[in-house]
């Protein structure tokens, strides 16, 4: 192992290969029960209930169920504590999660048909990226490992050149040459190896921080046919602002160190249709229907990386290309279909199936089970409570692992198991105005890879095993939310 002390600064800003890795676009893909507080608290069980504007937002049917106006707001406190391998990281923001406006329009001389319909404007928050997770061990397989296995092939020449070809050599071979951490054989040049000794183990800690919000901009109309069926579509402009920074640190046990800072941040546009559905064959049943087009994106993603170290003589090196955009991502398309027991002045019961569906990527369905109810205390005021759980069912973890040319230096990722979500909350509501409060506990269980090495023989194109460090990885999410919406009178 070389032991001269150095601290070298590599600063190199690159464009995503391909735009994003499969577990960029998990990520990005996910949604979170969010928005008013009538919603959260009955765990967004409303497909089939209606009434509500972010009902809307899963159905637009919801909409035909207006008998007014509404306009209407909701801010929200939301803490996230993770726990990762033993360690304790956590987060805090307040949000926006909703602004709705809905104009009602009323046919009173009508007794069948189209009895009346409504209008939405709304701007809705599907997704909160909020997060700081941080781990930390001793482990016997080192990134360097990866890092060897990248490079190997490449002439030492091809990682020494100022204008490297960055469409041949990945940024983690570059980093690893310019810190020291990799060494060519002695007899096979094109070969490399780390230069941790065989079987030395090092101190490794990962820190992430993850920030960033999947929003939807709402037309929707939806109408009352007959007070028995209700009908709406709605379009919607997506935009994602994302921006997630992991650092990884190595200290061998027989000396030294190294850093690697990795950077990602990306905005887009997208557009998705939603229709749906609600009809009451009975006084006491409510069914709910609705399918949500694939969200077709436009992204431009960026990443950088800044590396430090401790292993041998320093050498500067620094790049930075233009930005690239992708046109070419979807996020799934979705499903939602539930019931609703009505009890006349009493309250409702209601259950609702979400399936989230991605043909392509490799990016796993997401099935999601909701349970909500709501009790009518007397004609003004309400209590809630819901419950849903969300999982992708896989048959075995996802493994990932950088290609050899990838222009990224974060090996992170990864692989989500189930969500919970527990919520309960009051609501008080009149001809005019309502004011509304939910709480939310949201509990994901998951595991966290640092980085995954594949293994291969010299005759399989297929790894015949990993190596990877990773731990477990669990969240923990309080949610409030308060909501207050005005009703204009009717003259």
């Amino acid at each position: 192992m070389k032991h001269q002390l150095y601290i070298l600064p590599l600063m190199l800003f690159a464009v995503a290969s391909a735009f994003a890795q499969d577990f960029d676009r998990q990520t990005l893909s996910d949604i979170d029960i969010l928005g008013t507080a009538r919603y959260v608290s009955v765990a967004g069980a409303m497909t089939a209930v209606g009434g509500d504007v972010s009902a809307a937002a899963d159905n637009p049917a919801a909409l035909g169920i207006f008998r007014r106006g509404e306009l209407s707001f909701s801010a929200s406190y939301k803490y996230d504590a993770v726990t990762s391998g033993g360690n304790f990281a956590n987060a805090r923001r307040v949000h926006i999660p909703q602004i709705s406006w809905v104009i009602n329009f009323q046919h009173p001389e009508r007794q069948k048909g189209l009895l009346s319909s409504s209008l939405m404007l709304q701007y809705h928050q599907r997704k909160q990226f909020i997060r700081n997770a941080a781990y930390s061990g001793v482990q016997s397989v080192s990134l360097t490992d990866l890092m060897a296995d990248l490079t190997h092939g490449l002439e030492e020449s091809r990682l020494q050149a100022s204008d490297w070809d960055i469409n041949k050599v990945g940024a983690l071979s570059k980093t690893a040459y310019e810190l020291y951490l990799i060494d060519p054989d002695t007899e096979n040049k094109t070969y490399w190896h780390s230069v941790l000794n065989e079987g030395e183990k090092a101190d490794a800690s990962l820190s992430v921080n993850e920030r960033g919000s999947t929003n939807d901009y709402t037309v929707g109309w939806g109408a009352n046919i007959s007070n028995k069926v209700w009908l709406g579509i709605s379009a919607n402009l997506t935009s994602i602002s994302y921006s997630r920074t992991s650092v990884y640190t190595e200290k061998p046990e027989d000396g030294g160190s190294f850093a690697v800072t990795s950077s990602l941040a990306g905005n887009g546009f997208g557009f998705h249709a939603n229709v749906g559905i609600v009809a009451q064959p009975a006084d006491f049943l409510r069914l709910g229907f609705s399918l949500h087009t694939p969200t077709w994106m436009t992204m431009k993603f960026a990443s950088s990386t800044s590396s430090t170290g401790n292993m041998s003589t320093p050498a500067g090196y620094q790049y930075s290309p233009a930005s690239a955009t992708d046109d070419h991502y979807t996020m799934p398309m979705r499903t939602t279909c539930g019931m609703a027991f009505l009890f006349s002045t009493k309250g409702m019961l209601s259950f609702e199936y979400d399936w989230n569906h991605q043909p392509k990527y490799g990016v796993a369905d997401l099935h999601q089970l909701k349970l909500g109810a709501e009790v009518v205390v007397n004609n003004n005021l309400f209590l809630r409570a819901g419950y849903a759980f969300a999982s992708r069912f896989p048959k075995g973890d996802v493994l990932f692992s950088p290609s050899y040319d990838d222009l990224r230096t974060d090996t992170d990722f990864k692989n989500q198991y189930n969500l919970h979500y527990a919520s309960a909350g009051v609501g008080f509501r009149n001809r005019f105005m309502l004011v509304e409060l939910a709480y939310q506990c949201r509990i994901e269980n998951s595991r966290y890879y640092a980085f995954a090495r594949p293994l291969y023989s010299s005759v399989d194109s297929e790894p015949y095993d990993w190596q990877s460090v990773s731990f477990d990885h669990r969240g923990l999410t309080h949610l409030l939310v308060f909501s207050i919406g005005w009703t204009p009178r009717r003259r």
